[in-house]
């Protein structure tokens, strides 16, 4: 389900249950993930209490060092959020 900017993901959640069933889905294994989150352990806490269950950082065109800085404060963010991080894809 694409979450455009400024889309309430709690409401767009909500419809999944009703959606799945018009299409005879099952959502037993069904996982959100939201691409380009904010880097804010409020928004990042939020969005699990909603139902996400991934969040995908992009670190752009950084050189190696600068790189790994933000993989380091990505998972501090995480950390303060209550989250587990995984940056073994990092």
């Amino acid at each position: 389900m694409a979450n455009r900017g400024g889309t309430d993901i709690r409401a767009q959640l909500a419809l999944l249950p009703q959606v799945a069933e018009e299409f005879g889905r099952s959502l037993d294994g069904f996982e959100v993930t939201v691409f380009i989150a904010p880097l804010d352990a409020e928004v990042l806490a939020d969005l699990a209490q909603a139902g996400v269950n991934r969040v995908v950082f992009s670190v752009g065109e950084r050189d190696w060092a600068a790189a790994k800085d933000l993989v380091t404060e990505i998972s501090a963010v995480a950390g303060r959020a209550g989250l587990a991080f995984d940056g073994a894809d990092s």
